[in-house]
């Protein structure tokens, strides 16, 4: 019997290490910190842009400008610090335990927001497995004055503390600290947590083999999750009565747990097929229901199996035909996948054709341009004429600018079209976003000498793809500083009517001809213009823009009088259920 419980303990949902999470009351003590550091220091670009992507929780590029930031600057600034606590937290989101562990470590006590330090390698210790390690970091912060200092979620430290008492067995220390996890949860009503409070308290108790203690709180923590919405913890839940039942030998109520486990773990068609074994083993448990029987009835025993006989050929028939069905669809399934598959290989070759045609054109036309001017300019050099040197520069810098962001362009749009772009929506603040992406611009609009203006609401929001929504906005903004001349102004304007946002782009740029407007409109066209040498587009920025636009739900649409201004309209959701 041992064994068997030995077993049963271990398919039991264990609970999990739980984080403490970059939450706001982390950004606050961060911007805290930051206040005794020096306005200048602050100003770096490198720590300004490693900053602003770790509180927009970007951590790939957060990883990219902290490094670069130590590794012009090494120890020698106040801010090395903060670039390391930032790179140490997006190298745990990214699995790197080793890693992130030498960045805290490189942290001083002296650091403003240690005890944020200490939770960190307690939790790198613990995923790592190194549960003497990992207490030696949480028996650090627990009970301290920076609990309330900082503010930390105690039942979190309490709740990892238990967990790594329970791995090395240590019962009693474990059950102090998961009970005072669940107090704390309880008193500030986190549903969630206290579900997982629940079950880790049972597993506790059910690894020592207190059956009678343990399964009071699997029941707790199963009824419970009924009321939130994390379907991991439901799972957990169903799971945990699943083998608690099995092992108490009530293998209906087992196989019922177990159904609604299936029912949150799989999709559509896992569940339909658990419902079908569910019934198949029901059968199978009367049919054992009526030998038992007709072992009792003997005077029936030869009637009895005839007719089992019929009802073991009509589940074999029916069985057959299930799994007939069964191939059939999966095999037609297969057939209408590879007819999908087939359609968007044949669209993207066609377009990939489209784009080696326009782009290498445009790019030969700029290589040339960029040849062209340079001849001119050794050219001058020799002969000592300085007069047009200033106007071939700024000519070449605009052919690099315009290229640089086709191939931008380009970037984007193949790892769209391959579906590598990951679009995880939720709900900002528009004027937020100009104001992120203006910033970039503001050394050209300045040189240019355009008046631009941010006139977007600040109550509007829209639901999409931050970093989608960039793209587009750069890519509209730099049309508009492109074709805009000196003295022009760029107007960028919000309205909201409920479910969908407005945002207006308007320029007193060239504009466009109606017939350039329809053809940049239509999807399946690219358009590329020239104006002598220069090249002013191909209309890749605007197509990749209606696309990433389409993935957020949201349209674009364009007006423009030539020779006197354009107006882009992007018209995105407010809400979640305001998407079609």
């Amino acid at each position: 019997m041992a064994a068997f419980k030995f077993v049963i303990t271990f398919a039991i949902a264990w609970g999990a290490f739980a984080c403490y999470s970059q939450d706001e009351n982390t950004f606050v003590q961060i911007d805290k910190g930051l206040k005794r550091v020096s306005t200048l220091e602050k100003l770096n670009p490198d720590f300004t842009k490693s900053r602003s992507y770790f509180f927009d929780k970007n951590y790939d590029s957060t990883l990219v400008y902290a490094n670069k930031y130590l590794a012009a600057h090494g120890h020698k600034s106040d801010l090395t610090h903060y670039c390391l606590f930032f790179r140490g937290v997006s190298l745990i989101k990214k699995g790197l335990f080793d890693k992130a562990r030498q960045s805290f470590l490189g942290i001083p006590e002296s650091f403003q927001l240690y005890p944020l330090v200490v939770i960190k390698l307690g939790l790198i210790e613990s995923s790592s497995k190194e549960y003497q390690k990992a207490l030696s970091y949480f028996d650090d912060v627990i009970g301290s004055k920076s609990m309330k200092q900082f503010k930390l979620n105690e039942g979190v430290i309490y709740h990892n503390a238990g967990i790594c008492h329970l791995h090395l067995e240590q019962f009693t220390k474990a059950e102090t600290y998961l009970f005072q996890s669940l107090k704390y949860f309880m008193i500030v009503k986190d549903t969630n947590h206290i579900v997982s409070s629940y079950m880790d308290v049972a597993n506790l108790y059910y690894t020592q083999y207190k059956d009678d203690l343990a399964i009071p709180y699997f029941v707790k923590g199963y009824e419970l999750s009924k009321l939130t919405k994390d379907f991991e913890l439901k799972q957990n839940a169903a799971l945990n009565m699943s083998v608690v039942e099995k092992e108490r030998e009530n293998f209906e109520l087992s196989l019922e747990y177990r159904y609604e486990y299936d029912q949150w773990k799989d999709s559509l068609n896992d569940r339909q097929n658990a419902t079908k074994l569910f019934n198949e083993q029901r059968k199978r448990l009367e049919v054992e229901n009526k030998k038992e029987v007709l072992i009792l009835a003997k005077d029936n025993r030869i009637r009895k199996a005839e007719r089992n006989g019929f009802i073991y050929a009509s589940i074999l028939l029916l069985a057959l035909v299930l799994t007939a069905i069964f191939f059939y669809r999966q095999k037609s399934k297969a057939k209408q996948i590879i007819e999908v598959q087939k359609k968007e290989v044949d669209k993207l070759n066609a377009m990939k054709d489209q784009l080696f045609s326009v782009v290498s054109h445009d790019l030969r036309s700029s290589v040339n341009a960029l040849k062209l001017n340079n001849d001119s300019l050794l050219q001058s050099a020799k002969s000592g004429e300085t007069e047009d040197l200033t106007e071939l520069l700024l000519s070449n810098s605009a052919i690099a600018n315009g290229t640089y962001s086709l191939l931008d362009n380009l970037l984007n749009w193949a790892l769209l079209q391959t579906k590598q772009i990951y679009f995880h929506k939720e709900s900002h603040k528009v004027k937020r976003i100009i104001h992120n992406v203006a910033f970039d611009y503001i050394p050209l609009i300045n040189d240019k000498k355009i008046q631009f203006e941010n006139n977007t609401s600040v109550s509007d929001r829209v639901f999409a793809d931050l970093d989608s929504i960039k793209i587009v906005l750069r890519n509209l903004i730099d049309n508009a500083l492109k074709f805009t001349e000196s003295g022009g102004y760029i107007r960028i304007s919000s309205s909201a009517n409920g479910k969908l946002c407005n945002i207006i782009v308007e320029d007193t740029g060239a504009g466009m001809s109606e017939k350039t407007v329809n053809e940049i409109s239509d999807n399946s066209s690219m358009v590329s213009k020239k104006n002598g040498q220069e090249v002013i587009g191909t209309g890749l920025g605007i197509q990749l823009c209606k696309s990433m636009l389409q993935q957020n739900n949201g349209t674009l649409h364009i007006e423009s009088k030539q020779g006197e201004w354009t107006r882009m309209t992007i018209k995105l959701p407010v809400n979640k259920k305001d998407e079609k």
